[in-house]
């Protein structure tokens, strides 16, 4: 991570310029972004040309994508024009993780090689779709740079955790797994409708036990999880620490929806109007700023947005209007030149990024939300 990264990152969002970038289609009337890695390549889902189906109805079908670094052209990924698929997350190689239904019935677990290239045995690779003992509807979720693939079995009601080459080193029973981080630390939520943080050293653990509700929804590499505890955003210390409330908008609803490894985090809270605006918060999650009212974007004509990402140069990927149709966005922050001293002044209130070692698994029972080992 570059220092100017790290020094942009540390002041308000008010403080310098944004770029937004409509992400267009891959023929069809809409596209959604579901995820960003650090070369800015957004993955997501998009509707295909319409085309003749069976030879009787002119059709389309949701196709997962990913572009090109820094927002750049989409890339079909299939698999073939008849089936649909979504992606949901990418690691920094381009490698794309997310669902196919393969001739409108079979679901299986999308994973491509790297830049969304398709593996040898074709859009999923075997283990994945054998993970969970041959289970026929599969979801991937989260991808980490080492290969990790986190994920669910949406008829089986259970989640699931694989190691870099695919063989599952760990299943969640009654539980919907949200991210994974280059540590090999998980976020899920449990059906007792708490979040949970998972490592192979320490096991399952509820971030806020005290709640009576409470969603774990990302991860970033230093254990910082991102969440809602009732209606209000929540960000953790390292390793799923200390609880910190994010507030609001001036409304009375927050919605964490990722973070990146600076603390920075983005989502969707009500403003005092009872709107709902997507937001950007600086490292750790302070000053929350309202991405809708920010000039450049009030300029562009965008409306309506969602996010659905942040990396760690801050570019920011969702969903919004913009002449009254749905598109994904790459939103990337620009720094002014007579913001120069202004920025270097935050460096200092950041701290280096450092990533520590995965240490051999400790086997627990199983019960609601607890890992099965493999």
């Amino acid at each position: 991570m570059s220092s100017a990264t790290l020094v942009l990152a540390s002041v308000p969002a008010t403080a310098y310029a944004w770029t937004i970038s409509n992400l267009g289609t891959l023929g069809g009337s809409y596209s959604v972004a579901t995820g960003i890695n650090n070369q800015g390549q957004v993955v997501g889902y998009s509707q295909n040309p319409p085309h003749l189906h069976e030879n009787i109805d002119m059709v389309s079908f949701e196709h997962a994508f990913i572009s090109a670094p820094h927002g750049g052209q989409l890339t079909d990924l299939g698999p073939g024009i008849d089936d649909v698929s979504r992606a949901a997350g990418v690691n920094d190689a381009g490698q794309v993780v997310g669902q196919t239904m393969l001739g409108g019935s079979l679901a299986v677990a999308l994973v491509t090689g790297p830049n969304g290239k398709t593996l040898p045995n074709g859009p999923y690779d075997p283990p994945y779709q054998g993970s969970l003992n041959g289970a026929s509807f599969l979801s991937a979720r989260a991808i980490s740079n080492s290969g990790q693939v986190a994920g669910y079995d949406v008829l089986g009601n259970s989640s699931f955790l694989t190691r870099p080459d695919g063989v599952t080193l760990v299943t969640f029973p009654y539980a919907q797994v949200n991210a994974v981080n280059d540590v090999g630390q998980v976020v899920y939520n449990g059906l007792d409708n708490h979040g949970y943080i998972w490592s192979e050293t320490d096991g399952p653990r509820m971030l806020a036990p005290d709640a009576d509700f409470s969603t774990a929804v990302d991860i970033n590499d230093l254990g910082q999880v991102v969440g809602r505890i009732g209606g209000t955003g929540y960000i953790t210390s390292p390793n799923g620490g200390s609880v910190t409330m994010l507030g609001t908008l001036g409304g009375d609803f927050c919605e964490p929806l990722g973070i990146n490894n600076l603390g920075q985090v983005v989502g969707l809270s009500k403003t005092a109007s009872g709107d709902l605006h997507a937001f950007v918060t600086g490292p750790n999650g302070q000053s929350m700023t309202d991405l809708e009212t920010l000039d450049d974007i009030v300029k562009s004509g965008w409306s309506g947005l969602t996010v659905a990402g942040i990396n760690d140069h801050g570019q920011i990927a969702g969903t919004g209007f913009i002449d009254g149709q749905q598109r994904a966005f790459f939103l990337s922050p620009v720094p002014e030149p007579s913001e120069g001293a202004l920025l270097m002044g935050g460096l200092l209130a950041l701290q280096t990024l450092v990533k520590r070692r995965s240490r051999p698994a400790s086997r627990c029972k199983a019960k609601q939300g607890t890992p099965l080992r493999h």
